[in-house]
């Protein structure tokens, strides 16, 4: 980087925006609907409802899928810190294992196992 090129050209992680993903978004909006649907079963009734839950469980996904650290999510899935902190709260609370059970009773087996690989990542990274 020289003095005269500006810190914002030198990033070595492209911009993305939200509408041209950087990423393969893993749930379609049918299978968005059943995991909505589960989790409005599985959801405590305390509390503020997560800001862009749907990004932010696509964000959770994409790590799982891709095995990286939670600060190499891509920017287009939005903050790395809240797909970090929706995960972490969920585990601790047990939503994700209600939420496969749930899945489950629904048939939906393609997307329980897809949710069984949240816990794969092994925590503390990033």
């Amino acid at each position: 980087m020289t003095a005269a090129t500006p810190f914002h050209a030198a990033r070595t992680r492209p911009m993305h925006t939200p509408s041209s993903p950087c990423y393969d978004p893993v749930l379609d909006d049918a299978a968005f609907d059943a995991v909505a649907a589960a989790l409005a079963r599985v959801r405590p009734r305390v509390g503020r409802p997560f800001r862009d839950e749907r990004r932010t469980i696509e964000a959770v996904l994409w790590r799982s899928r891709h095995d990286r650290c939670w600060r190499d999510i891509p920017e287009s899935l939005g903050p790395w810190w809240r797909a970090a902190q929706l995960y972490y709260r969920w585990e601790k609370a047990g939503l994700w294992a209600r939420l496969r059970h749930a899945l489950r009773e629904d048939g939906r087996e393609d997307l329980a196992d897809l949710f069984a690989l949240t816990n794969a990542v092994a925590p503390g990274e990033g």
